[in-house]
């Protein structure tokens, strides 16, 4: 888990003189492909970005969507994923379909929620489903 400390120092600009790399290296293990969620939880959100972006370079996933926490409906979803499927039905097929190609290859399915604080839980609940 990525305390809000290791988050801060991430903030600060501490990557230089490596004082962040604790996080960036339980980050980047967390992001590993297997099944599960990963929560980035940080001092504010640009932290919690500023960390992942530190990961993402050296990431080599399957599919990464970066969704607004404010518009997690299906289309939304979809889009980001660059799949067809407006509804939820069609959507957990593509999902569904991404996630199986995604571990055929050994490579993780990424769904990025900016600004998850300001989503509804019942929003982040269907997501988590979905995906």
């Amino acid at each position: 888990m990525v305390n809000r400390e290791m988050v801060e120092t991430v903030e600060r600009g501490a990557l230089a003189d490596g004082s962040a790399n604790g996080a960036v290296r339980k980050l980047a293990a967390a992001l590993r492909p297997r099944p599960g969620h990963v929560v980035v939880i940080g001092a504010t959100a640009a932290a919690a970005e500023a960390l992942f972006w530190c990961v993402e370079a050296e990431m080599v996933a399957y599919r990464c969507a970066w969704l607004d926490g404010t518009r997690l409906d299906a289309g939304h979803l979809a889009r980001a994923l660059e799949v067809r499927g407006g509804d939820a039905r069609a959507l957990a097929t593509a999902v569904s379909t991404l996630l199986a190609e995604a571990r055929a290859i050994g490579r993780p399915l990424v769904l990025v929620v900016r600004g998850a604080d300001a989503a509804a839980a019942e929003a982040l609940e269907r997501l988590r489903l979905v995906a």
